[in-house]
């Protein structure tokens, strides 16, 4: 899947986007590799789309949240000020409904400017606080770690900070947790060249290249490198480790997954299907790896 990108993980689903300007979408297990192909769509040249795909446990409804916003339409100065600027619009497609996306709201943001959330049972968009203090020109992505939300901000000589909202929605709550050094791994510094088989988009669609996965248990900080090595952190010595397992291939995007054999037959019926258990025994060798990641 060199093309496609993982839109996100939600209980043992991925949402993954693919390359052509239709963005169509897919619902896979890549543990039983079945998959349904979600409603895609067209844009005009000026305008970009952004996607998230989540789960919300009081209505029991999966749902994948669409932002189209125009491409450099506005500063953060002109959308509060100029009441004629472009806006942008979200979208949500609820699996198990019609199958066709309903538009929820409009708001002057750029998406990709301004932390936001979507709360999923009401559909409401709403701000996330930041830290009155705090600059966050450098912020480079979002993570879940220890349950809580996180902030990655890369920092001058290669030092990543990674500060955490200890109770959500609550700006006095942000704290920096991580300050991790600079750390070039060991395969990259043998082979520092980028292989041109592998999807140049891939590497230049992000402003970084050092990937925040999770937090294990522990304490340690699991990291991808330029798409090519995995690497844990231990916060409390300093110390990193590079990570390898039989059949690593060279080039690699990592997505933190919880596995499941049930099956995807419809958008209303994702039932489980009876597995038989050579099958189970042959999935259990073909993910079999080397070292135990167990993330929190």
């Amino acid at each position: 899947m060199p093309e496609f990108d993982v839109i996100g993980s939600c209980n043992c689903l991925l949402c993954l986007k693919g390359p052509s300007p239709m963005n169509e979408l897919y619902i896979y297990n890549p543990f039983t590799r079945d998959h349904l192909e979600l409603p895609g769509s067209t844009l005009d040249f000026d305008k970009e789309q952004v996607f998230g795909f989540g789960f919300h446990p009081s209505t029991k409804e999966y749902k994948v949240v669409k932002i189209v916003h125009y491409k450099n339409a506005f500063s953060a100065l002109s959308v509060r000020e100029n009441s004629t600027v472009k806006r942008s619009e979200a979208y949500i497609l609820t699996l198990g409904s019609s199958g066709t996306w309903r538009s929820i709201e409009k708001f002057p943001y750029t998406i990709i400017r301004w932390p936001m959330s979507i709360d999923l049972a009401d559909e409401k968009l709403r701000e996330v606080p930041i830290p009155a203090s705090k600059d966050f020109k450098g912020m480079c992505g979002l993570v879940v770690l220890g349950g809580c939300l996180s902030v990655v901000f890369y920092r001058i000589h290669g030092i990543i900070e990674i500060w955490v909202m200890k109770k959500y929605d609550v700006r006095e709550s942000w704290i920096r947790e991580f300050c991790i050094g600079d750390y070039v791994p060991r395969q990259l510094e043998l082979e520092p060249d980028v292989d041109p088989s592998f999807s140049l988009s891939k590497l230049y669609d992000r402003r970084r290249h050092i990937k925040v996965l999770c937090l294990l248990k522990s304490g340690e900080i699991l990291l991808e490198y330029m798409y090519r090595v995995l690497v844990s952190y231990d916060p409390k010595s300093g110390t990193f480790q590079d990570l390898s397992f039989p059949g690593m291939l060279n080039w690699f995007e990592t997505s933190v997954h919880v596995g499941s054999l049930n099956r995807i037959d419809t958008l209303n019926d994702m039932q489980t299907a009876h597995v038989p258990s050579k099958f189970f025994s042959n999935l259990i060798s073909k993910f079999h790896i080397s070292f135990k990641l167990t993330c929190r």
